[in-house]
């Protein structure tokens, strides 16, 4: 159960990450 926990809290990081990156992209766009 560890590793399943480690692997999902690994991917929550990656894919808030890739929330940031989206957000940042669609904020700069706004902004334009």
């Amino acid at each position: 159960q560890s590793e399943i926990a480690e692997i999902l809290n690994v991917s929550q990081v990656q894919v808030s990450r890739l929330e940031n990156k989206i957000i940042g992209k669609l904020k700069s766009k706004f902004k334009q």
